[in-house]
């Protein structure tokens, strides 16, 4: 009998607790302060795509040279 009575109590004593206030502006995290694994990331693909572009150049180069000299 004391079960019966003490489970629905026990309940309603959790559902009635205070709300938990929604976070204010303050505590939510800026998107700058988030960049360094980002960038951490990003940074070596960055230098590949650099080294892909300087290849290039110097393949358009060669191939001008060697154009230049069968010509």
């Amino acid at each position: 009998m004391r079960l019966i009575i003490l489970v629905p109590l026990l309940a309603l004593a959790a559902c009635s607790a205070t709300p938990t206030p929604a976070p204010s502006a303050d505590a939510a995290p800026k998107p700058a302060e988030n960049t360094q694994l980002r960038d951490s990331i990003q940074k070596p693909i960055d230098k590949a795509k650099s080294a892909d572009d300087i290849q290039k150049k110097a393949d358009e180069e060669q191939r001008k040279a060697m154009e230049a000299a069968g010509a």
